[in-house]
C-alpha cells in the first residue's frame, strides 16, 4: 500500500512537471513570445533554440510519460537531466563551483534516488 502511494506521488509529480513547466515552455516557444531561448543562450549552451525546444519537450513528454507509467526509465532520465541543469546551472549561477557542489550534493543525491526508484518501477 505504501509503495503504491509512493508511486502515485511520483507520477503526480511527473504530471505537474508536464503540465506546469513543459507545456508552458512549448506554448511560449511555439508562439515566439518566450524569453526562454535568451535564458538558454545566457547559460552558454550552443544552438540555444534547439536546446530550448529539447528542454521543453523533455519536460513535457518526460513528465507525461511518467504520469502515465510509460517508458518511465527514459522519461525520468530526460526530466532529471533537465531539472539538473535548472537546479545547478540556472538557479544558482552566482555560487562558486566548490560552494555549489557542497551546497547541492544532497539535492543531487535525492534526485538520483527518485530517478532510480522511478526507473525500477
Amino acid at each position: 500500500m505504501a509503495r503504491d502511494i509512493g508511486l502515485l506521488i511520483l507520477r503526480l509529480a511527473g504530471l505537474y512537471l508536464a503540465a506546469g513547466h513543459g507545456w508552458g515552455k512549448l506554448v511560449g516557444l511555439a508562439s515566439g513570445q518566450s524569453r526562454f531561448v535568451e535564458g538558454v543562450a545566457n547559460m552558454g549552451f550552443p544552438m540555444p533554440v534547439l536546446f530550448a525546444w529539447a528542454a521543453g519537450l523533455a519536460e513535457f513528454a518526460g513528465g507525461l510519460a511518467m504520469a502515465l507509467g510509460l517508458f518511465t526509465r527514459w522519461a525520468a532520465l530526460l526530466a532529471g537531466c533537465t531539472m539538473f541543469v535548472a537546479a545547478f546551472v540556472r538557479l544558482h549561477p552566482a555560487l562558486t563551483c566548490a560552494a555549489r557542489a557542497a551546497r547541492n550534493f544532497s539535492i543531487a543525491a535525492r534526485m538520483r534516488v527518485l530517478t532510480m526508484r522511478a526507473a525500477l518501477t
